[in-house]
């Protein structure tokens, strides 16, 4: 670990504790509504430091805090300040998992990068709304365009041939059948605009991911994107519009990041 990034904090220099909470099963900033709890344990005024928790299981929490004067001091080319060692009454937990520096605390760096990726993020799902409203376009002129073939043609049908010209007849009827199976093709493609308002509205603003793919077909929508750490938040954190629901996630650990894929799919209507 780079020293210069990346600072380790011996375990008695920070105040410990660990908390029941069966409803909080993540790594991050302690909860508001556990500082009462955590609070009974320390042996100093709460409004004097800086909180981080994880997991450790049975519907636990480790807290780690340090002095908020104290973090306050740290040069602001440090990405985190994690302990040494994690005691032995919280050793399920990663010393990784309890980083000081994020909430308030957070490095200019990352919240620039952080915002920097849901620039990119919003500005691709733009572009592909605005490719998606020109294929609209493009497959409505075609429609037109073809249904005026197949009428220019029937109507050569019915003015030009005699029942002995069975040849052209036969080469017409062929081109005719033609196009009405393009047509056919063009009215069953899946209409995208509910599967691409279903990502835009229900993407999670307050993480970080990048975006890998959107595929939008009659089976559903499938998103694949990159989202730094632990995708649980990410994947909380969407919002299902009415209607959508949410196959189980696929997810693939890719050194500190995690692959992620979704795929959503409108529900079923039951007929009355």
């Amino acid at each position: 670990m780079n020293a210069q990034l990346h600072v380790r904090w011996p375990a008695d220099r920070l105040f410990w504790s660990v908390l029941e909470a069966p409803v909080w099963n993540r790594a991050g900033v302690l909860p508001l509504g556990l500082w009462p709890a955590f609070e009974d344990d320390c042996p100093v005024s709460a409004s004097e430091l800086h909180a981080v928790c994880a997991p450790i299981g049975e519907g636990r929490l480790l807290v780690c805090a340090a002095r908020r004067d104290d973090l306050a001091q740290v040069a602001p080319t440090v990405l985190s300040v994690i302990p040494e060692v994690v005691p032995e009454f919280g050793s399920a937990a990663t010393a990784r998992s309890l980083n000081l520096l994020i909430g308030s605390f957070e490095p200019a760096m990352i919240a620039r990068t952080r915002r920097r990726t849901h620039l990119v993020t919003a500005l691709t799902l733009a572009a592909v709304f605005s490719l998606t409203v020109f294929g609209f376009e493009r497959r409505a002129e075609r429609q037109v365009s073809s249904a005026n073939d197949s009428r220019r043609v029937s109507a050569q049908l019915l003015s030009s041939h005699s029942p002995d010209n069975l040849t052209s007849l036969r080469a017409d009827v062929a081109r005719l059948r033609s196009l009405t199976k393009e047509i056919a093709q063009l009215e069953s493609a899946p209409d995208v605009t509910e599967g691409l308002a279903a990502i835009l509205n229900g993407w999670p603003a307050a993480c970080s991911a990048q975006t890998r793919s959107i595929s939008i077909g009659a089976g559903g929508t499938t998103i694949v994107a990159v989202v730094e750490g632990d995708a649980s938040d990410f994947i909380r954190g969407f919002r299902l519009a009415a209607g959508w629901t949410m196959d189980e996630p696929q997810m693939s650990r890719i050194d500190s990041k995690t692959r992620l894929t979704m795929h959503l799919r409108r529900e079923r209507r039951v007929a009355p």
